[in-house]
């Protein structure tokens, strides 16, 4: 059975619209979409990353608390 282009575009403009609607109600409910936060959040990535001359110095201890590496805790 073939579907006409007016029934294919009607499909993909549903579908569109669909994927629209789900993000609005993701990004109401979670502030989120994707999994990507739509607020930036400048003071936690303050806490992770600094900058001491010209290194760029990655704060990840409390990332990887409690893990244990090859020779004991990592830091």
């Amino acid at each position: 059975m073939k579907l006409s282009t007016q029934s294919k575009l009607s499909q993909a403009v549903s579908l569109i619209i669909t994927i629209f609607i789900i993000s609005i109600i993701a990004i109401n409910r979670d502030n989120q979409i994707l999994g990507v936060s739509i607020e930036e959040n400048d003071k936690e990535s303050s806490e992770y990353i600094t900058y001491y001359n010209d290194t760029l110095i990655i704060n990840t201890s409390k990332i990887v608390s409690g893990i244990k590496g090859y020779a004991g805790s990592t830091h």
